[in-house]
């Protein structure tokens, strides 16, 4: 599998932030059409996958660090290898960090300590952890922000033709409009105001900045007999038991210091 990375980063660098409810990106067509079909047909079995847990049992999951790639079958490997090392690569992993840099730097105030204790002169150290994910009846994510950790989130649509938009990723904004909550506490959905959905549409790449106000959720229903398919990326502050991928971000991102001209993170 061959990705024009130049081209997706940037097509990524040049998607304008979509400010309300909270900020998040959407682009179509992010990869070429012989990618997307390529990672269509490779999507592996759920058979291959983890169940998560309840209220979520509906959602499998295949974590796509170094281990997992290679123990994926030999007909599929090389495009899941070729997708981790874009998606989990430096110059993505930076152009997120540059996207939504301002916020990111906003939310320090909620996450201080944190911040040091993942932090040495090498940089601060976070965990790109990606995976593919399969919603194989109705699935229904109430409203949060995220777990305190998450730093940026990208979601690819794997969606066959047909499907419904509306499965998409939803944004709130509280009915209260001073209400903010930094702990991912799931809220009732009769709390909120729907203001923004990211259709479910092929080949469409969704990101957005964790912060006090980042509500967001899943309405997908009408999935029996069907799936949900998606490429998660969960960029988190520090590392993870589970996933054997590191990555090295300039502390500036993370402070009011202006980040350094052509400054960029590192594979760990």
């Amino acid at each position: 599998m061959i990705i024009d990375q130049s081209l997706a980063i940037e097509t990524l660098r040049a998607a304008p932030v979509i400010p309300a409810p909270s900020e998040h990106i959407v682009i179509p067509d992010f990869l070429s059409g012989e990618s997307y079909a390529e990672l269509q047909a490779a999507m592996p079995s759920t058979d291959h996958m983890t169940r998560y847990e309840a209220p979520h049992e509906f959602r499998y999951f295949y974590m796509l660090d170094n281990s997992g790639v290679a123990a994926l079958d030999a007909t599929i490997r090389p495009v899941w290898s070729a997708i981790a090392s874009f998606f989990q690569g430096s110059e993505m992993l930076t152009a997120l960090h540059d996207k939504f840099a301002e916020t990111i730097r906003d939310q320090t105030r909620h996450r201080q300590r944190l911040i040091e204790k993942v932090s040495d002169a090498s940089g601060i150290l976070e965990t790109p952890r990606l995976m593919t994910t399969s919603d194989c009846q109705d699935f229904l994510l109430k409203p949060h922000t995220d777990s305190g950790p998450k730093v940026v989130t990208v979601l690819y649509y794997l969606a066959e033709q047909g499907q419904p938009e509306e499965w998409g990723t939803e944004f709130y904004a509280p009915i209260e409009p001073e209400f903010r909550s930094f702990p991912s506490h799931h809220w009732e959905r009769e709390n909120f105001h729907l203001v923004a959905r990211a259709p479910f549409k092929p080949n469409t790449l969704v990101a957005f900045v964790k912060t006090d106000a980042s509500f967001h959720g899943v309405h997908a229903t009408g999935l029996l007999g069907k799936r949900r398919n998606m490429i998660v990326l969960n960029v988190e502050l520090g590392e993870r038991d589970d996933f054997d991928v590191r990555f090295r971000i300039n502390p500036a991102y993370f402070t009011r210091d202006p980040v350094p001209a052509g400054a960029a993170g590192s594979n760990a």
